[in-house]
């Protein structure tokens, strides 16, 4: 007799047996619920055999479970067992429905339009299976909302207006009804059902737009294509709401960098007009190891980011910089200097430490300034000044080798004599005298002052 009831009962392995796992946690009721109908087929009534049969259709995990309930000994009850299981998995839908069910379906079937025609077709079937288990439990007014919110507002703007239409006022005499209670669910989806079949399919469209206007004797109904186009309209304004905050994001970041990078070229030109120093084009600068996106900003190497800079750490814990605020600031609280902007800012700091360890040892002396300023130009001496002098030397020599005559210096009311002035002497370089350009008139007594490419016949 067993082995007859055996037999009607399906194998664990096949594809009609009916399973349940333990990632299938919503399925636990529709399955419990087939095993009794199989159970009843076979012939089974025994509730400890039921107890047995039921694990063999679960997985390992689930058995091991099932098998600690309370109800699983000997000499208790299927429907104790039955009922101890399904108080285990609360999040299972159950026939008494919850509020939760439904929020789920109405998130699952969000902003829909008159033009998605299979999802309300689902909405509609599982909202109504699930509102049925909650009439008793919630207001009808508050199913027709959560109903009506699962709609775009074009297409629930054009639900209200036909429920006016078909219905009336919920404020009529016939109707008197609430305002937060205008309308019955069983209304609201046979508007919404109407308005389904109603919407064109998308090969009818293509032919109605196809056949000439004078052999379409249908009247065109607009009102049906402005809720589709409305959709389309409102998710092409979210992408476009997204975007501009991608490119708001973008715009903020290049006016960040670029405000930077003028700073920069601020301060490098700045120090070339002052100090007259030319810097080396082929030195970092100071983002340049940021601006490959590879190198790390406080010591300019490649292959690491600031965040992960050993070089930083290293100088953390010597103390030679803390954080404030995520960032690295110099003891004092002051954040890194950016000069000299050809160093990095590493080199700043260890810079900037040796000066401090120095002073406060009394190591650092008053540097002797090797810089000579020349007497003829406002400028460090260079070889023209050592080509002046050398003139100027023979100059005295020859001064004092020959003794020039005296001469009478005029007065005011004397008249001068040109012929009686001592002639001043020139010569045209010839460029073989560092410092002169050849074909320059040169005074002998004062080469500094000397007149670039003077032609010879002025």
């Amino acid at each position: 007799m067993a082995e007859q009831r055996r037999e009607r009962m399906p194998l664990s392995t096949s594809r009609d047996a009916p399973r349940f796992t333990h990632k299938q946690l919503e399925e636990v009721h529709r399955f419990l619920h087939r095993m009794e109908t199989l159970f009843e087929l076979a012939g089974i009534m025994d509730d400890q055999d039921k107890k047995k049969r039921v694990l063999e259709y679960v997985d390992a995990q689930t058995e091991k479970e099932w098998r600690g309930c309370d109800n699983f000994v000997a000499g208790s009850p299927w429907k104790d067992f039955v009922k101890e299981i399904k108080d285990s998995y609360p999040e299972a839908a159950d026939d008494e429905g919850s509020i939760a069910n439904l929020d789920q379906i109405c998130r699952e079937h969000a902003r829909l339009g008159q033009g998605h025609t299979s999802e309300l077709h689902s909405l509609i079937c599982k909202f109504k299976a699930e509102a049925r288990k909650l009439k008793e439990v919630i207001g009808n007014g508050v199913i027709v909302d959560k109903l009506m919110g699962c709609l775009t507002p074009a297409f629930a703007d054009l639900v209200q207006d036909r429920l006016l239409t078909k219905f009336g006022h919920y404020k009529d005499k016939t109707r008197k009804r609430h305002k937060d209670n205008q309308y019955e669910l069983s209304e609201v989806l046979i508007v919404v059902s109407t308005l389904i079949d109603e919407t064109p399919r998308r090969g009818e469209r293509e032919i109605g737009r196809s056949m000439p206007r004078e052999a379409s004797t249908a009247p065109v109904k607009v009102k049906i294509e402005e809720p589709e186009a409305e959709e389309k309209l409102a998710h092409l304004q979210d992408g476009v709401m997204a975007i501009n905050k991608e490119l708001t994001s973008m715009r903020s970041f290049m006016q960040t960098m670029t405000n930077e990078l003028r700073n920069t070229s601020q301060f490098v030109q700045s120090s070339r007009g002052n100090s007259g120093t030319r810097f080396d084009s082929s030195a970092p600068t100071l983002h340049s190891a940021q601006q490959v996106g590879k190198g790390c900003f406080h010591c300019w190497e490649i292959g690491h980011h600031v965040a992960e800079c050993e070089h930083m750490n290293h100088q953390v814990k010597e103390g030679a910089l803390i954080y404030v605020d995520s960032r690295p600031r110099l003891p004092n609280g002051d954040p890194i200097p950016r000069e000299p902007a050809n160093i990095s800012p590493r080199n700043r700091v260890n810079k900037l430490r040796e000066q401090t360890v120095a002073s406060f040892y009394g190591w650092v002396e008053d540097k002797p300034n090797d810089k000579t300023f020349s007497i003829y130009t406002n400028a460090v001496r260079d070889s023209r000044d050592n080509m002046l002098e050398r003139i100027n030397q023979g100059k005295v020599q020859k001064v004092q080798k020959q003794a020039e005559p005296e001469t009478k210096k005029p007065t005011m009311t004397e008249e001068i004599n040109v012929d009686e002035l001592p002639q001043a002497t020139y010569f045209i370089s010839e460029g073989n005298i560092e410092g002169l350009p050849k074909g320059a008139a040169v005074h002998r007594d004062c080469v500094a002052s000397y007149l670039e490419d003077m032609p010879v016949d002025e």
